[in-house]
């Protein structure tokens, strides 16, 4: 899971009050929704305040579960997003209609269509067409809705400013999705990082250290 560095909750609006609050997400692994509320909830952002108010969303048919895990015996928090019902896609539009309708404020509102905006764009120009037609697969799911939206609730409570992250491995390889087999990273993945700095010098070493054997061999 990554790790969030700062300072532990203790006091909503003591935290609010300060001028700075940095976030620092270390991606050694890479990074998903559910990572990011875990390594929030760590911090100090309540349960009970999360789900509360992710009921303000016009969303039913899910559960977060919350759990006190040990990996490699190091302490962290596991972050599930039960869901019950089965619609696994939305259109853009539809996820528009649904933040703007929610009883959240109009800064969270805000945030969470900037977010789901930059992925819009970013299928928009793989698929050829505009942004509003764009229909969300995976990302359209309730789990998706409440990982992103959760996210931005949990920045909001800590009182985060600015946001910082290590560079993102990116992997490689294939994935099975909606659309068929993909390759690793996947298209709406490099649109969506466009212009950010990524982690891709495992790929090189990797193709480097394979070059270098297959040269070997050749002499020999």
């Amino acid at each position: 899971m990554p790790l969030a560095t700062g300072n532990p909750a203790k006091d909503h609006k003591e935290l609010n009050g300060r001028k700075t609050m940095i976030a620092y997400f270390d991606c050694f692994s890479g990074i998903s929704g559910d990572m990011t509320l875990g390594a929030f909830i760590d911090l100090g952002v309540p349960v009970k305040w999360l789900k509360d108010s992710l009921e303000k969303i016009p969303l039913s048919g899910f559960d977060l579960s919350v759990a006190t895990v040990s990996r490699n015996g190091i302490q962290a928090k596991s972050v599930d997003v039960r869901v019950q019902d089965n619609v696994k896609s939305r259109d853009y539009s539809e996820i528009i209609s649904m933040i703007e309708k929610s009883y959240l404020s109009s800064d969270i509102k805000q945030k969470s269509l900037d977010i789901f905006e930059r992925i819009a764009d970013a299928e928009a120009a793989i698929h050829g067409c505009p942004k509003e037609n764009v229909h969300f697969h995976e990302v359209g799911g309730i789990d998706a809705v409440v990982d992103i939206v959760g996210t931005v609730l949990c920045v909001d409570y800590l009182g985060i400013t600015r946001i910082i992250s290590s560079r993102i491995p990116l992997g490689s390889g294939f994935v099975s999705c909606q659309h068929g087999t993909l390759p690793v990273p996947a298209p709406a993945t490099l649109g969506i990082l466009k212009g950010v700095r990524s982690l891709l010098r495992q790929r090189v070493l990797r193709s480097s250290l394979l070059l270098l054997n297959l040269l070997k061999k050749c002499r020999t």
